[in-house]
Parts: structure tokens; C-alpha cells; sequence
């Protein structure tokens, strides 16, 4: 089996894996033993549990402070959304509607323009007999067309 060389970044990637399995390890060992050192801690360690605990509450209160600035940004952003989905919705409506004028429009301008040419057709159809009548009254030519 042939291998292929290493290359710097491989070994640069396998360092970096290395170097942060090392520093999850000690932070890791670093928390835990503080946690102990305070669990585990004397009469003076109540002091200390105290203020965690008092802590732990003020960040709980941070926490549901967040969350409630968190809900109600998400429920002005629904009431934009919404309020642009109505916008967008009556754009919409006023576009098909406009359309649907535009084309009435345009088939009633095509059935007039229709009507105008039959009659013009008609007119033209009407001269040619009068002309064919009055050449043929008079004795002249008359080619059938």
C-alpha cells in the first residue's frame, strides 16, 4: 500500500487537535476542582455557597429578563411581518384588479376595432358592386375579381 506524504497542514490540523484536547482537559479538571473546593469547604464555605447560590439567582432573573425582551421582540416582529404580509396581499390584489381592467379594456377596444373593420370591409364590398353596377350599366369592362 502506497502512503501519501504528509503534509505541514495535516501535521499543523494534528497539533491544534492536540493542543485543544490538552486545554479542555485542564479547564475541565480546573472546574472541578473548584467545585469540590467550595462543596467540600468549611464552616466558611457557606459564605461561599451562599453567593453561589445568590448568584445563581440573579442570573436566573437575568435569564427570564432575556427571555422576555427575546418574546416581546418576537412579537413585534409578527405584528411587522403581519403588517407587511397585509401590504404586500393588498399590492397584490390592487395588481390582479388593474390587470383585469387592462384587459377588459383591451377586449373591448379589440371587439370595437372588430366591429369598425367588418363595417369598413362592408363599405368597401358595397362600393365594389356599386362601381361593377355602374361599369356594367354603362357598357364598360367588368373582370370578375
Amino acid at each position: 500500500m502506497i502512503e501519501e506524504p504528509t503534509t505541514s497542514t495535516d501535521n499543523t490540523h494534528e497539533h491544534d487537535r492536540r493542543l485543544w484536547s490538552l486545554t479542555c482537559s485542564f479547564l475541565t479538571g480546573a472546574a472541578i476542582g473548584a467545585g469540590l473546593a467550595v462543596l467540600l469547604a468549611p464552616a466558611g464555605g457557606r459564605d461561599i455557597r451562599a453567593g453561589f447560590v445568590a448568584g445563581a439567582r440573579r442570573g436566573r432573573e437575568r435569564t427570564s429578563e432575556a427571555l422576555d425582551r427575546g418574546r416581546a421582540a418576537v412579537d413585534r416582529t409578527r405584528v411587522l411581518v403581519e403588517d407587511e404580509r397585509d401590504h404586500v396581499s393588498r399590492a397584490v390584489s390592487e395588481g390582479r384588479d388593474a390587470m383585469a381592467d387592462i384587459r377588459a379594456r383591451g377586449e373591448r377596444a379589440l371587439e370595437t376595432i372588430g366591429q369598425e373593420a367588418a363595417g369598413a370591409v362592408a363599405d368597401v364590398k358595397a362600393t365594389y358592386r356599386n362601381v361593377r353596377s355602374d361599369l356594367a350599366g354603362r357598357g364598360g369592362y367588368v373582370a370578375d375579381v
